[in-house]
């Protein structure tokens, strides 16, 4: 039986992606700018994931180094760029020196230090089911399904993400990550003592927010996937693990740059106490107290 979301109508009824995108209408209020009211909907997705280890994002970093390392080399015709992503982008902004580093998997332990904090050391039980809730102006869901660019959750998931929905106030609200134990969720008395105390950061419940989290809305689809989620419909669902590992990464490589640039903040402020007492006399060691004279020293900021 397909899985049924009370309220919501399925984005991808009758298709092999039914049941992982659900909507409604939301009470949520806009307008385009000339007083005319914009029918916006409340987005529901249900997907899986394992995230990964922080060897195995190691070991994907390294893979990445040495792609950017063939970009580079990559001769193209004039006024033609190689695609790059994100997380290609921003290796490539880092010296040349410190991505040959990585690709030769010398900085792996520096790697692994800068790592998001949810991701585990071991291979221990790490497969989560993630809801994630949005709001989206139905007339550009309407319109990009009518040019034929809504093929599954993708579409969705990135456009909630997108930079210029958010600022408009709508795009992803939260996500709400659930540990699967095994095939199934865990034990519901155990889990609603963890919104009860609001725990919403703990392992087993780990709800992410980008604006305005309302706790008795996230309860109650909480509460729904009790009753329409079996092992086997999450074993049907969409597992977006690749999706996962790229956004661990690019955190990686986003904390790292910040890393360096404190660094860099720190040698400057040293030759700018240099230059004022002509080199001569105690001075504090403002490297040391940002974490560290060298940059793979493995000292976190």
């Amino acid at each position: 039986m397909p899985i049924q979301l009370k309220g919501y109508e399925d984005a991808f009824k009758g298709t092999a992606n039914e049941g992982s995108v659900f909507f409604k209408d939301s009470e949520a209020k806009a307008n385009d700018g000339e007083d005319n009211d914009v029918l916006l909907k409340d987005i529901i997705s249900f997907t899986t994931n394992k995230v990964p280890t922080k060897k195995e994002v190691a070991e994907y970093l390294q893979k990445k180094a040495i792609d950017v390392q063939g970009l580079s080399r990559l001769i193209v015709p004039n006024n033609v760029t190689a695609e790059k992503s994100d997380l290609e982008s921003a290796i490539i902004q880092l010296l040349d020196e410190f991505i040959e580093d990585i690709a030769k998997g010398s900085d792996l332990e520096y790697l692994k230090e800068h790592m998001p904090t949810p991701i585990p050391d071991e291979d221990a039980q790490r497969r989560y089911l993630q809801v994630t809730y949005g709001i989206l102006p139905y007339s550009l869901i309407q319109l990009q399904k009518e040019k034929g660019k809504i093929i599954d959750f993708n579409w969705y998931e990135n456009v909630m993400s997108n930079g210029r929905i958010c600022e408009a106030g709508i795009g992803i609200i939260w996500q709400m990550l659930v540990k699967l134990p095994g095939d199934a969720l865990p034990d519901k008395a155990e889990m609603d003592i963890l919104w009860k105390n609001e725990a919403y950061r703990s392992k087993p419940l780990n709800i992410l927010t980008a604006r305005r989290f309302n706790a008795e809305y996230a309860k109650g689809i909480f509460d729904a996937i009790y009753e329409i989620l079996t092992p086997e419909q999450i074993a049907k669902l969409p597992d977006d693990s690749v999706s996962v590992r790229e956004s661990m990464a690019l955190q990686t490589i986003a904390k790292i740059h910040e890393h360096l640039q404190q660094i860099e903040g720190g040698i400057k402020m040293q030759q700018a106490f240099a230059s004022l007492f002509g080199g001569g006399g105690a001075r504090p060691d403002f490297v040391s107290l940002i974490g560290g004279g060298k940059a793979r020293s493995g000292q976190d900021s």
